[in-house]
């Protein structure tokens, strides 16, 4: 293209080019550098509620892991529970009612707010 807007869609390329450029050497060179600096290793003790809250999480991460453990431990025993579970859980699928709302609802009250309230806001 000629003219000011060639010349202006040069420039903007070149401005590209260049940002890519500085860009890529950073990603690549620099950030490294600056993040090493940034995250060096610097204990010092937490908050008390983050110390409550670590305290917490350990135990429970402590506690999940010895139950998986036992879980492993005793393969057959879990799978024979979860299949007495499954079954369980089909039964109860079997018995509960099937849709949302019971079949001796005719939605008469509903339609009778809905009507009331329609009413009101169309006398206004």
């Amino acid at each position: 293209m000629e003219g000011f807007v060639g010349v202006i869609q040069k420039q903007f390329a070149l401005t590209l080019v260049v940002a890519v450029c500085i860009s890529g050497f950073v990603a690549l060179t620099l950030r490294q550098h600056f993040a090493r600096l940034c995250l060096k290793r610097q204990e010092s003790k937490p908050f008390w509620i983050v110390q409550k809250f670590n305290d917490f999480f350990d135990f429970s991460t402590r506690l999940f892991t010895a139950g998986v453990a036992k879980i492993l431990k005793h393969v057959i025993i879990s799978f024979i529970v979860i299949g007495i579970m499954g079954f369980a859980t089909y039964g109860l699928f079997q018995k509960v009612p099937k849709g949302l709302v019971p079949s001796e609802d005719k939605g008469a009250f509903d339609g009778y707010h809905l009507a009331s309230t329609f009413n009101k806001y169309a006398k206004d």
